[in-house]
């Protein structure tokens, strides 16, 4: 009996070790998805403002209202506009014209729930990002200097 009360007492406080072990390990988990959930928000955010762009499908389809997407990348938009006020690309894609207009009006009453002067955003039919360069004349800059490297890597670009 003294030896089966040994060994009740042993699994039990393997038991409870392995209890603290799974509660510590749930809350590092936790931890670490939270961590990687701020670093993908921040990535994304940052990838809203570059672009700077509202993409067909950010409204319902054959509509001018606003997706759920389409309302929290303005917002991202909307915080930025209302410190630093620029341009912003509403792409039409295949829509009539009197469509695109009308989401045009969403985007900018979306846009007006920020304190930002609607007058100071440019909305066009723009790209991404902006212009860019047409390739080209990438190709003619890389003929003329083919010792160009990419400022923010250092990678030569040129070969």
């Amino acid at each position: 009996m003294h030896r089966s009360m040994i060994v009740v007492a042993m699994l039990a406080a393997v038991g409870a070790g392995c209890v603290a072990w799974e509660k510590e390990a749930a809350e590092m988990r936790a931890d670490n998805i939270a961590r990687m959930k701020s670093y993908t928000d921040e990535a994304m955010i940052n990838g809203v403002l570059a672009e700077r762009t509202v993409y067909p499908y950010y409204f319902y389809h054959d509509t001018p209202h606003l997706t759920e997407l389409g309302r929290r990348n303005l917002g991202i938009l909307g915080a930025y506009y209302s410190n630093y006020p620029g341009p912003l690309n509403v792409r039409q894609g295949g829509v009539s014209e009197e469509l695109y207009e009308a989401r045009i009006a969403a985007v900018r009453e979306h846009l007006g729930g920020w304190d930002i002067d609607i007058e100071e955003i440019s909305i066009e039919d723009g790209h991404a990002g902006g212009d860019g360069m047409p390739s080209h004349r990438v190709y003619e800059m890389l003929q003329e200097d083919p010792g160009l490297t990419a400022p923010d890597t250092g990678m030569d670009i040129g070969q």
